[in-house]
């Protein structure tokens, strides 16, 4: 069933032109119950040497959501409805760089406009479980962190060994599936939530559609999180998914068609530390954030997974709603990967190293620049090339309306 496949052509553009004249208060709001959300990345990126070639792109991104409280529509107590969908300008950075972890965290690899999430989330107030169905972007709440949110890898959102697994990879953008999630917060500081969802999400062979197509051989993936926090901005989280169909396993072109197994599955360990803060305001500050993550070797070509971050907001007395990063991220190949492509005579890294420093700058109440550099050591798909240096300038503009 195709829900929607429409291309993007120059919506995004002629949104952020619109948006730039008219400005976001020329806008009507919606009636009370309805929130509305636009944000537009326009990104320029220069892959300045090394990597499989230099050279620049530009890159667009439409980010659209609808928020419906049912409480104020319909009065249904603790119910909500949440629709969003994107338009991408298929623009890639990383076919100049060769990298696996993403310079661009908004990168599709198409020209693309989808419908990514539509659920309906209930909440049961008194005792504090909630229950949503719909189609479903895990790394919303899976595997995220406070830390990692400033930065433009795509390391730095979902870890690289689950975003890379499965047949279509995990339910994220820009592919989603239907899935049923289950939160239960036992307190202010502990909370666990489980989701199980359709183990292909979309249709590999369609990526530009929204597709949902279920079926007993594609199975299911089946993820859960442990997860404690406090008003301080300390974090720490443990996150375990497994799929329950078979994969084939990465071994020999011989032997792997003929080889098919269970057991693909991971885990991911994480934390914020907040290092300073400002009085009366504990989240503004020196933060710092470490993330682990594994894959089982059989069948994911990036098994292990390290990533760490420094933040600072504002540190400027002058602008104290800027923030500086600093960051890396690596990702491990797997033995069974590095087996199969040495037995076709292929070259392969034993890993890719990302270092990064952002700097987010807010120059309206709409309108921010971000400029960002990257350096990827021994980019994974680009094994004959030296490493890429990549300098990028992100401009997002945002438009949100409405009270729930």
């Amino acid at each position: 069933m195709d829900i929607t496949h429409c291309g993007p052509g120059r919506v995004t553009a002629m949104f952020a032109l619109a948006l730039a004249v008219i400005g976001p208060k020329a806008v009507a709001a919606p009636p009370a119950g309805l929130a509305l959300q636009f944000v537009y990345d326009g990104d320029l990126w220069s892959n300045l040497s090394g990597g499989q070639r230099t050279g620049e792109v530009y890159a667009a991104h439409l980010d659209m959501s609808l928020t419906a409280d049912a409480n104020t529509l319909f009065g249904w107590t603790g119910t909500k409805f949440y629709w969003r969908g994107f338009a991408d300008s298929g623009a890639s950075i990383s076919r100049l760089v060769g990298d696996v972890q993403g310079v661009n965290n908004w990168e599709s690899g198409y020209r693309a406009g989808k419908l990514l999430e539509a659920w309906v989330d209930h909440v049961w107030i008194d005792s504090g479980t909630s229950l949503r169905f719909g189609l479903y972007d895990t790394a919303t709440e899976f595997d995220k962190n406070k830390s990692q949110v400033l930065f433009l890898n795509g390391s730095q959102g979902m870890n690289r060994p689950l975003s890379l697994s499965g047949q279509n990879g995990p339910s994220t953008y820009p592919a989603t599936s239907l899935g049923l999630r289950l939160r239960h917060e036992f307190n202010q500081h502990w909370n666990v939530k489980a989701a199980v969802l359709d183990g292909v999400p979309d249709d590999p062979a369609v990526p530009q559609a929204t597709v949902v197509a279920i079926s007993p051989r594609d199975g299911a993936l089946m993820i859960g999180e442990l997860r404690y926090h406090d008003p301080s901005g300390h974090r720490m989280a443990a996150g375990y998914w497994r799929y329950t169909a078979d994969f084939i396993r990465l071994e020999t072109p011989a032997a792997a068609f003929s080889n098919r197994d269970d057991g693909n599955q991971g885990f991911y360990l994480s934390g914020d530390l907040m290092l300073t803060s400002t009085p009366g305001d504990p989240l503004r500050g020196i933060s710092t954030g470490l993330r682990l993550a594994h894959a089982e070797d059989r069948f994911n070509p990036y098994t292990w997974f390290a990533s760490g971050v420094v933040t600072d907001i504002g540190f400027s007395r002058g602008r104290p709603e800027d923030k500086l990063g600093f960051g890396f991220a690596y990702s491990r190949t797997g033995e069974a990967f590095r087996r199969g492509q040495f037995a076709q005579h292929q070259p392969v890294r034993s890993g890719e190293l990302t270092l990064e420093a952002t700097y987010r700058a807010p120059v309206t109440s709409w309108i921010s620049l971000q400029p960002d550099l990257q350096y990827v050591i021994h980019p994974a798909n680009a094994p004959t090339r030296s490493s890429a240096l990549v300098i990028g300038l992100r401009m997002e503009l945002t438009f949100a309306a409405g009270e729930l």
